[in-house]
């Protein structure tokens, strides 16, 4: 082959091999055009298909279409993912925005949700119990960690279905997670019965959620508008309670703290003991609870509440509440009050039938410390009752020590019905309760009270009887200890009062001091009087027909005054000065006038009776009745017993020393009186006695003898001796009735001598008439008299 045959043959394998060459790359171009032609026009169907297998890879089946995907963006639509054959996340609509250098590694920017529905099992912890969940954990070891995209995830109108031993809870939210510390949120809960533990409820509502960046610690706020209905805890339960308000959730390492405002409006509510027909309530303020140092509970804010048809359940414990507040058990053996004690329990016992109460507060609770400060009155009303309670000036309303469980209220306030009373500088003090006593206060009973007590007007009652009791105005400080081995009521102040009293009914008694009443035992109970002061009585009236008016004394501090037993029947005992009185023998015109000096009393009274004894001194009784006109008896010291029973029924005995009488008829001197009887049938001995009479010139005579008072009338014997005739006796029968009377006069063997009696000491009149007349004389006298 010739040298040009060589070139042009090399020169068309050259050609050749560039063509081959040129049309390999062209082929390869055409190809690869082709090939991301295809993977472009098919990147839906790729990309459905990879996401199918790495979700399958985890376990997931999966259901979706690429509507839409480029370098940025990508659109999802109608994604189901099973677990097996239940769909646990649905969606109708996913936007995914990114750069596809990132998207490869698995990071995008920005993803939107519409119409998701999900649905989850949670344990009692709240974790999630779903199989696919599971297996994430066993694959990657840790499926609690996950950050967002960078822009964060927003949920357009997705709903949630979660199943938890607690119950099934479904509804629907709307949100943008920008980050797992910044979320808004709003969520609606449908009809949903849950139960935890003792407590089920029918929950429905919606609710606002916001969860705030913070460097150190997360915030989240929280505006509920809840309705929790046909709830029940234990044998609590309520028909319907909507929440509504916000509320400011910090969590730091401390703790959480939780502050806002939050109202709560009730329908019925039942609490087993208590039942509410309607209520609302609000708090504001701030709660804490804390992690560190064993934990704890601090709040701070303030708590209103308006609840109406306020009932606690049961007779019973309102009884036993009432006369808890009331102090029953004391007032029902106090001196006077005791007859209110029943009115005023009645009326605390009805208060809580029906009732509204409301009341707003500052609480603040530290630990197990615990303060309430009343910001209103507490008020609780039902019907004409009304009970108002108002913060005191010194102390907070409600405290407790949580070291002696003692809960402590300082108040003022005042109580409406038919006894209105007022309280002032008012304190309660409640400790644990100790033995098997019911008290009504739960756990607790009033260990002490005390306080300034007014009542407003006239506090009336009518006793079965048909008499009537009457207690005026009255202003008193009251202390109450209430300990197990210390039982006591104090009261001081003045009293003005009709009514009973231990022997008797008493109209317009007077007093002012201080009235002690030991409650340990068997009650009793002391006075002392305010210095300066006497005891005065418009009317006594005994179970007998004798009656007391005008009476006035001064009493000594006793210390048991009046000692009552268990049964009612008790001891009275007392030591009075300078008293008077007036006694009135009821139906009659008798009257007799006492006055003494001292006196010391003591009297047993029980239901059958009453039995008296008085030790007076320097005694003065007056009359122009008895026996008539002009009467006056002394006596130095004088004891008298009395015995009285219902129906008039009266035995007494008197007993006298030094007894001075003088009548228009008689004055006798130096007299020792016995004797006794009943109110219409009494005799009285007397001797060694010394009697001039006025209307005759005789001679002071010595006499002894008896008089009897019965059916009305006096009668009785003496015998006397005239002065130089000591052995000759002259014996007097008498008769007084209706101020007349008669007497008959009987001298046995009267001696005269010249040295001895002679007539003329007898008759004046004789004077110088006669004398030296011997002889003996005898004679029967009968006499007339009228006194007046």
């Amino acid at each position: 082959m010739s040298l040009a045959e060589q070139g042009k043959y090399g020169r068309g394998r050259t050609l050749a091999i560039r063509r081959w060459l040129v049309y390999s790359l062209a082929g390869l171009f055409a190809f690869l055009i082709l090939a991301v032609l295809y993977i472009w026009v098919q990147r839906y169907a790729l990309l459905e298909t990879a996401l199918r297998n790495q979700l399958s890879a985890r376990g997931i089946d999966a259901e979706l279409r690429i509507e839409h995907a480029d370098w940025t963006r990508a659109v999802v639509r109608d994604l189901k993912l099973r677990d097996g054959s239940e769909i646990f996340f649905s969606s109708d609509r996913i936007v995914v925005d990114y750069q596809w250098r990132d998207a490869i590694r698995g990071r995008v920017n920005y993803v939107e949700i519409h119409k998701p529905h999900a649905r989850a099992t949670l344990d009692a912890s709240g974790r999630i119990q779903d199989t696919w969940y599971l297996k994430q954990i066993r694959n990657s070891g840790d499926a609690s960690g996950m950050d967002l995209p960078a822009r964060g995830i927003v949920v357009r109108h997705g709903r949630f279905d979660i199943t938890s031993p607690y119950g099934r809870v479904t509804g629907t939210v709307s949100g943008d997670f920008k980050s797992m510390d910044d979320v808004t949120a709003d969520m609606d809960l449908e009809p949903s019965n849950m139960s935890f533990g003792d407590f089920s409820a029918t929950l429905s509502g919606s609710a606002k959620f916001t969860l705030s960046p913070d460097v150190n610690q997360g915030t989240s706020r929280i505006e509920p508008d809840i309705v929790i209905g046909d709830w029940r805890y234990g044998d609590f339960s309520g028909e319907r309670v909507q929440l509504a308000g916000q509320a400011d959730v910090v969590r730091s390492d401390s703790g959480v703290t939780m502050s806002g405002d939050i109202s709560a409006n009730s329908r019925a509510m039942d609490f087993g003991y208590l039942r509410l027909d309607s209520g609302t309530a609000g708090w504001s303020g701030t709660l804490e609870m804390q992690d560190r140092n064993g934990g704890g509970t601090v709040l701070d804010g303030f708590w209103q509440g308006q609840f109406t048809g306020v009932t606690v359940m049961d007779d019973e414990r309102r009884r036993n509440m009432a006369e808890a507040v009331t102090m029953y058990k004391a007032l029902s053996v106090s001196p006077i009050v005791r007859n209110f004690a029943e009115t005023l329990t009645l009326d605390i016992q009805n208060l809580m039938v029906d009732g509204e109460v409301s009341t707003k507060a500052h609480v603040s609770k530290s630990g197990a410390d615990t303060v309430v400060s009343l910001d209103g009155p507490l008020t609780w009303s039902s019907g004409n009752r009304r009970l108002t309670l108002e913060q005191g000036t010194d102390m907070p309303f409600y405290t407790f020590d949580p070291v002696g469980k003692i809960i402590t209220l300082d108040f003022n306030g005042n109580f409406d019905g038919r006894h209105a009373v007022s309280f002032e500088s008012g304190k309660l003090v409640m400790g644990p309760q100790t033995g098997d006593s019911r008290t009504g206060l739960g756990n607790f009973r009033i260990q002490g009270f005390n306080s300034i007590v007014q009542t407003a007007g006239i506090w009336r009652r009518t006793l079965p009887d048909r008499r009537s009791v009457r207690l005026a105005p009255v202003r008193a400080s009251v202390d109450y200890v209430n300990l197990d081995h210390d039982r006591r009521l104090t009261v001081s102040g003045a009293i003005d009062y009709d009514g009973e009293i231990p022997g008797g009914y008493v109209k317009g008694l007077n007093m002012q001091g201080q009235l002690d009443l030991d409650l340990t035992g068997p009650t009793k109970v002391g006075y002392a009087p305010t210095r300066g002061t006497r005891i005065s009585i418009d009317e006594f009236q005994s179970v007998a027909g004798w009656h007391g008016r005008n009476i006035g004394f001064d009493l000594r501090d006793t210390k048991e005054l009046y000692v009552q037993n268990p049964d009612g029947s008790g001891v009275l005992g007392v030591e009075v000065s300078r008293g008077t009185a007036e006694f009135v023998r009821i139906g009659t015109p008798q009257k007799i006038n006492l006055g003494y000096g001292k006196a010391s009393v003591i009297a047993d009274i029980n239901a059958r009776g009453q039995n008296w004894r008085m030790d007076g001194q320097d005694v003065v009784m007056t009359s122009d009745t008895v026996p008539g006109p002009g009467t006056r008896m002394e006596a130095e010291e004088l004891s008298l017993t009395v015995n009285m029973q219902k129906g008039d029924r009266l035995q007494f005995s008197l007993e006298t020393s030094g007894a001075a009488a003088k009548t228009q008829l008689v004055d006798a001197h130096d007299f020792r009186i016995t004797g006794g009887g009943t109110a219409t049938d009494y005799t009285f001995n007397y001797a060694d006695g010394r009697v001039k009479f006025p209307a005759a010139q005789w001679p002071v005579l010595p006499v002894s003898g008896s008089v009897r008072f019965a059916d009305g009338q006096w009668s009785g014997d003496a015998v006397t001796f005239l002065p130089l005739a000591e052995t000759s006796p002259i014996n007097v029968v008498y008769m007084f009735r209706d101020r007349q009377g008669t007497a008959r006069v009987d001298i046995v063997d009267l001696p005269f001598h010249p040295s001895a009696l002679q007539p003329q000491h007898l008759i004046p009149a004789l004077q110088g008439r006669v004398a030296d007349v011997r002889g003996r004389a005898s004679a029967q006298i009968d006499l007339i008299f009228g006194a007046g």
